[in-house]
């Protein structure tokens, strides 16, 4: 998945690069993917880190009620 997405990132920055605008409009619009990709990275990092702390705490309860049986 990691690789897909590194592919598509290079596809796209080397698409806009041979793309006939001129240089600063090329930028703008590499840089605003760069931002739009950099905040969906950080939305899911930051699910995964939900997910992950609402995991552990469900296991941790899961370990003491399974302490508590002994």
């Amino acid at each position: 998945m990691k690789n897909v997405f590194y592919a598509l990132l290079a596809g796209v920055a080397v698409g806009m690069l041979i793309a006939p605008d001129k240089g600063s409009v090329t930028r703008k619009k590499l840089f605003g993917k760069f931002d739009d990709l950099s905040e969906d990275l950080q939305d899911r990092t930051n699910d995964l880190f939900e997910k992950s702390k609402s995991t552990a705490k469900e296991g941790a309860k899961k370990a003491k009620d399974w302490a508590d049986q002994f």
